[in-house]
């Protein structure tokens, strides 16, 4: 549950902010198919790496060790950057290999026209899904303790 509340409110937040930034007296329609462009667009990404996230975090409680946060955005950050880079490979041969394609003198030509936008944009998912999860958690216990309290004095 953790993991669906996470990625859709991350991706819900940063399509509005994306899009409210990128208006320029648009119509409603137009905001709307820009919404659901950048929601669309960053869910995927963002599923895979929450969950890859969960996933490190159900591996240290089996080692009962409780990662610290700084650890778990390092995690995040290199999990995010990992998958941007590997999914833009591809598109960086293809631009050296193909003529009907711009050719880029180097990587980092690519990077700064490329990646840098994402490399900023998974800075700040490494640092909100940790936040957000350890909100969430605590949110999540408060719930059930007073489900658990509520029912006791039912009784």
């Amino acid at each position: 549950m953790r993991i669906i509340l996470t990625t859709l409110t991350i991706a819900f937040l940063y399509a509005l902010i994306g899009t409210m930034i990128s208006i320029n007296n648009w119509a409603f329609g137009d905001f709307l198919y820009s919404f659901i462009m950048t929601f669309g667009f960053i869910i995927i990404p963002l599923l895979i790496c929450v969950c890859v996230f969960h996933l490190v975090i159900i591996i240290y409680k089996w080692t009962k060790r409780q990662p610290t946060l700084i650890i778990q955005i390092l995690t995040v950050w290199v999990i995010y950057n990992l998958s941007l880079l590997l999914l833009n490979l591809p598109d960086f041969f293809r631009h050296q290999n193909n003529p009907d394609y711009v050719r880029y003198q180097s990587f980092v030509e690519y990077f700064k026209r490329n990646l840098f936008e994402g490399i900023i944009i998974a800075t700040i998912f490494s640092i909100v899904i940790p936040l957000l999860d350890k909100f969430l958690k605590n949110k999540i216990y408060i719930l059930r303790a007073r489900n658990r309290s509520g029912k006791n004095n039912a009784e």
